[in-house]
């Protein structure tokens, strides 16, 4: 057989391109192309590769990356996969990803190419968190809650990727929405364009004309059960503009990994503040020792509150905050938040330390962060320190309670006394459980567990780093944990140009636009000119930014590759200041030139 050594090449020509320039034209080998069998190939290798990790032996590669698999694959001189992995198996899955490609539309953005970067994206990302070569360049293996073997989920995510934007009309879902179109009566107006991929997707797997690739993918009817209901809520969560998404994606999140900090210091602030308003102009809230003092009095009432207490250990680094914030909490702010790590991270991302925008530098001052708050967090978080040490990289300094004080005179509001009360109230109750993500009731009363709760990990525990030759035990697994890392991986990876150089973003954001213009040529939606420059940055610091920071906190890359996502949207959020009107005039004469309608030049 010799299809083994080319997609084994091809997959691993792909895999080692730089984060920062992946998928950019400079190499034909990899760069995007019109041509669709070209393409699928492509995606095809990466998708063998997963399929081939199903198959392997325990401990057959060094690890479960792309590129582990594909060195050994080249290297051993064997001329085929492992069984059941054969011809037949291969050119069904040829079929299946051509007719996938086939059936996206040719249009400005969510087209093929779309397809084909966010897949490599996805496979980048993955090689990136499983790759043990990177980690032991910072001695440390990140906890990545049973994910680092679980292959079915690896292939999962290029498979979630390769189908996420199928059958794309070009229109937003409020736009079908508005329009009473026939997808958006069939799904309700919910998520009209992320569940048409699904559809098509998994209709077309399950024609009788992929048996051998099913059987060769899934052992039993539960992987394929498990494998579709994970793909559903990773595409799914791709619907940005959906505010049910949106506080989905957030519920999960704090329902994993706790509070992220910009939610607890938001709080804080808000609390303080109220106090503040409401003290005679003489308080002791007047001066910068008392304030801080008033913060930590405020943290520990917000601890009490149900799911926050685990989260005042998470405090996540990377989150951006304004200058305020620290005064507030009384920190000093460093300039430079550089990582120890920076030397080998400029290695393995060359592309970025060289950005136009300045990509290798802090945190702009522009939108200063609490560097100091943030890496005495997770200094603490990777030490195994106690819930007081992790409560000091939050706060400079500590007020108890004094003996004798009251709740009027802390200033504890009407609502928290209330809550003190109902959960005085229902301590006896033994059958009452909380109802949200993780679980839910039936009519009968039975209670469905959503996820798996086979971890045994605190949350403290679980942002700790295992040492190189710790193994992580199977009761370790964590269901909602991995969901959750894998949606940020998708989610990522859909808008990865923001992610990676500034090249990227140019081009991607301006198909965008060109996609927005069409569609309003044809009487399907606003002229998209109207705030473009500002809207991006907006995009950037609003969401991206975000993203990039959960990127960094949820852990599974380690203190050499967690860090640098925010840097570079950080990066193309300045280069966008300098840079972005031009290319904003410049691709709204592009959109008058190919789309043009009346009153383009008012």
């Amino acid at each position: 057989m010799d299809s083994k050594p080319p997609y084994a090449a091809m997959a691993l020509a792909i895999t080692s391109q730089d984060w920062t320039a992946l998928g950019m034209d400079d190499d034909p080998s990899v760069a995007p192309s019109s041509d669709l069998e070209l393409t699928a190939e492509r995606m095809v290798s990466l998708l063998l590769i997963r399929i081939v990790a199903i198959h392997a032996p325990k401990g057959r590669y060094q690890d479960l990356s792309t590129t582990a698999i594909c060195r050994t694959s080249l290297m051993d001189g064997q001329s085929e996969w492992p069984h059941p992995v054969n011809d037949t198996v291969i050119q069904e899955l040829r079929q299946y990803v051509r007719k996938m490609l086939k059936d996206y539309r040719d249009v400005p953005y969510h087209n093929r190419e779309h397809a084909y970067h966010v897949t490599i994206s996805v496979n980048k990302l993955l090689d990136l968190a499983l790759n043990s070569e990177i980690h032991a360049l910072s001695k440390t293996k990140p906890r990545m809650f049973g994910l680092r073997t679980d292959t079915l989920m690896h292939l999962l995510l290029i498979f979630s990727a390769l189908i996420h934007d199928v059958e794309h009309q070009g229109i937003p879902n409020r736009q079908l929405a508005l329009e009473d179109d026939e997808l958006a009566i069939l799904y309700n107006d919910q998520s009209i364009a992320e569940n048409r991929s699904l559809t098509v997707g998994f209709r077309e797997l399950l024609q009788k004309q992929y048996t051998n690739l099913r059987n060769a993918i899934f052992s039993n009817d539960e992987d394929y059960r498990r494998f579709r209901k994970v793909s559903t809520q990773l595409v799914l969560q791709t619907d940005l503009a959906s505010p049910e998404r949106t506080q989905i994606r957030k519920s999960k999140w704090k329902e994993a990994f706790g509070e992220d900090f910009q939610t607890m210091e938001a709080k804080v602030k808000h609390e303080l503040k109220r106090r503040s308003s409401t003290a005679p102009c003489h308080s002791v809230l007047s001066s910068p020792e008392s304030r801080r003092m008033s913060a930590d009095t405020i943290l520990s009432e917000l601890e009490q509150l149900p799911e926050l207490g685990d989260s005042l250990t998470n405090t996540p680094e990377g989150s951006e905050h304004d200058d305020s914030a620290a005064e507030v909490m009384g920190i000093e702010q460093d300039d430079d938040s550089h990582s120890t790590h920076g030397a080998t991270a400029a290695k393995l991302f060359p592309g970025m330390f060289s950005k136009k925008g300045g990509g290798g530098r802090s945190r702009s001052n522009s939108n200063s962060s609490l560097s100091e708050m943030r890496k005495g967090s997770t200094a603490a978080t990777t030490s195994g320190t106690s819930l007081k040490d992790m409560r000091s990289a939050i706060r400079t300094s500590s007020m108890p309670k004094m003996p004798g004080q009251t709740d009027a005179e802390l200033g504890y509001s009407d609502n928290f006394r209330k809550f003190q009360r109902r959960v005085s109230q229902a301590a006896g109750h033994q059958r009452r459980f909380r109802l949200g993500i993780q679980r839910s009731i039936d009519l009968s009363g039975e209670f469905l567990e959503t996820y798996s709760r086979r971890s045994t990990l605190s949350t403290v525990a679980a942002m700790q780093a295992l040492e190189l030759d710790q193994e992580e035990e199977e009761e370790e697994y964590d269901d909602l944990r991995a969901s959750v890392i894998m949606e940020q991986i998708l989610t990522a990876a859909d808008i990865a140009h923001v992610f990676q150089g500034w090249h990227q973003m140019e081009k991607f954001s301006n198909r965008l636009f060109l996609e927005l213009k069409r569609a309003h040529k044809d009487g399907r939606g606003p002229h998209p000119k109207a705030g473009w420059f500002e809207n991006q940055i907006a995009f950037l610091e609003s969401y991206n930014l975000p993203l990039a920071h959960r990127l960094e906190d949820m852990g599974i890359f380690g203190p050499l590759i967690g860090p640098v996502f925010a840097r570079l949207v950080e990066a193309n959020r300045d280069q966008w200041m300098v840079d972005g009107q031009k290319v904003t005039d410049d691709i709204i004469a592009k959109g008058i030139e190919l789309y043009p309608v009346e009153g383009d030049n008012k």
